[in-house]
Parts: structure tokens; C-alpha cells; sequence
């Protein structure tokens, strides 16, 4: 009996063998901007002082364009003699997710366009404003999550990627 068993086990292992992997079971859930958007809003407004400055964002908007999250925020900027100046900035950034707590955060986030008091801001004319903002924004990114997946997705998640205009989240088995 052994004999016999032992040749057939041989040839049903190089039959597997010989087939193509399996493909993996499992899903693509789509999150459109919106959704993130309505998540980040939750942690808004933010306030930052430094030595000088009262600076508050608020009002986020998402935007996912060119494997990209961009997002805007409303600036108001309080001086030492009480002038509050506002404006808006536009970031993009990429995207970074922590399995342990199922959140997804903006990494390497820049200033694509900033405008105070309705003027743009380029590094030569506020250089100051523009560094504390970008400094400002990276700490507030680095911990502020863009979104938060289910508890019941987070260990199922085998990648996490920007489509052209929603976030991807590949969920297996």
C-alpha cells in the first residue's frame, strides 16, 4: 500500500508544483477625498504659538490628484501688535500608513502655494512667515492622521496606494 502511495504523492507534488500561484483572495476599497477630508476636519483647528506668532489652521480640504493628497488650509496668523493676517495654503504630500494603529499620514508635506492677505507668498518677500508655516505644517502632519482605517481592515491591509483620484486600500486574506 505504502509503495503504491508513495508514487502518486511524487506526481501530485510536481503537478502542483508546475501550476501557477495562486492569485490572492481578497478586495480594493476605493476612499474618495471626501471621506478623508471629513476625517481630517475632526482634528481642526490647530493652534500653534511661537515666540512671536499665534498661528491657527482650520477648514482642511482634501484633494487626491496625480498619485498625490493635496490639501488646503485656512491661515490666521496673529502678530505681536494684534494684526491678524489670513490666508490660505495648498500642501501636497505623500502618504504613510502605521498597521499598529490603522492611520494614514501626509509625510513630506510642502507648500505648493501659499497667499496672505490675498497676495502670494514666494520665499524672497515673507521668508519668515514661510518657514514657520512649513515648519508648523511638517509637526502638524507628522502627528495628525489624514485618516483612520477600521479596526476590522487594519490586519488585513496589503497595501495602501494614491490612485488618480482616491486613495486605494488593497484588503486580503
Amino acid at each position: 500500500m505504502l509503495k503504491k502511495l508513495i508514487p502518486l504523492l511524487i506526481i501530485l507534488l510536481s503537478i502542483i508544483g508546475c501550476v501557477p500561484k495562486t492569485p490572492e483572495i481578497g478586495y480594493t476599497v476605493k476612499i474618495p477625498s471626501q471621506k478623508i477630508e471629513k476625517q481630517l476636519k475632526k482634528h481642526f483647528p490647530l493652534i500653534e504659538e511661537t515666540d512671536s506668532l499665534v498661528i491657527k489652521l482650520e477648514n482642511p480640504t482634501v484633494k487626491i490628484e496625480n498619485r498625490k493628497v493635496y490639501t488646503g488650509i485656512t491661515i490666521k496668523i496673529k502678530t505681536p501688535l494684534l494684526i491678524i493676517l489670513s490666508g490660505k495654503a495648498y500642501i501636497s504630500g505623500n502618504i504613510k500608513y502605521k498597521p499598529e494603529t490603522g492611520r494614514i499620514y501626509l509625510v513630506n508635506p510642502s507648500i505648493e502655494y501659499l497667499a496672505i492677505n490675498g497676495k502670494v507668498v514666494v520665499s524672497s518677500n515673507m521668508p519668515q512667515i514661510k518657514e514657520i508655516l512649513n515648519d508648523i505644517i511638517k509637526s502638524t502632519f507628522k502627528k495628525t492622521p489624514i485618516y483612520t482605517l477600521k479596526k476590522s481592515y487594519r490586519k488585513q491591509v496589503k497595501s495602501i496606494k494614491l490612485s488618480e483620484r482616491a486613495l486605494l486600500v488593497k484588503i486580503g486574506f
